[in-house]
């Protein structure tokens, strides 16, 4: 087995911490600042908001979306947010662009969309009871779902990616954050 170098190792504890720091100043922007910046930039919560902003808008909107729709608070029916829990308002827009959209506003499009997503929950449901436990391969319902999630997954990675190389090497500007696994990334 070859072995990795130690500057490989560095780079890779430094994406890892970089792609840390992204994540959680996407969620702390959206989540807890609800997408916008405090108009008084006098505070750190403002300063940092403003830093955050800033490399938010640098990316491209579709990166944005995938943020917004992650770390805003939305209700969903229980067996969406079971099966999907924190990517469900991705997964619901994902769903939407499945089906014809001409003439209908967005309420209507993820109205239809919730309503085919707990159908197909349910199938999927009567399908692994059909099939005995979990360790059966899932049939056609439960592919179609993973399917769903993998790629909320892929579009959140993606823009974590993003907003990690726009944001640079800076230090995470959440007031007061600190990193909790700040040993697991140094590898040293």
């Amino acid at each position: 087995m070859k072995s990795v170098s130690r500057r490989a190792e560095t780079k890779l504890g430094k994406h890892l911490r970089l792609a840390a720091y992204a994540a959680a100043e996407a969620e702390w922007f959206y989540g807890t600042l609800g997408g916008r910046a405090p108009d008084d930039a006098s505070t750190a919560d403002g300063a940092a908001a403003r830093v955050v902003d800033g490399w938010l808008k640098a990316l491209a909107p579709f990166h944005r979306g995938v943020f917004a729709l992650r770390w805003t608070t939305r209700t969903w029916p229980a067996p969406l947010d079971e099966q999907f829990d924190d990517l469900c308002s991705i997964v619901v827009r994902l769903e939407c662009t499945q089906h014809p959209a001409v003439g209908k506003s967005v309420a209507e499009l993820e109205a239809a969309s919730v309503e085919r997503l707990t159908a197909l929950i349910a199938e999927s449901t009567k399908e692994k009871a059909r099939r005995k436990g979990r360790d059966a391969p899932p049939g056609p319902y439960g592919a179609q779902l993973r399917r769903l999630t993998r790629r909320a997954y892929r579009h959140v990675e993606s823009a974590v990616s993003a907003l990690a190389k726009v944001r640079g090497d800076a230090p995470c500007v959440i007031p007061g954050w600190v990193d909790p696994k700040e040993e697991e990334y140094a590898w040293e």
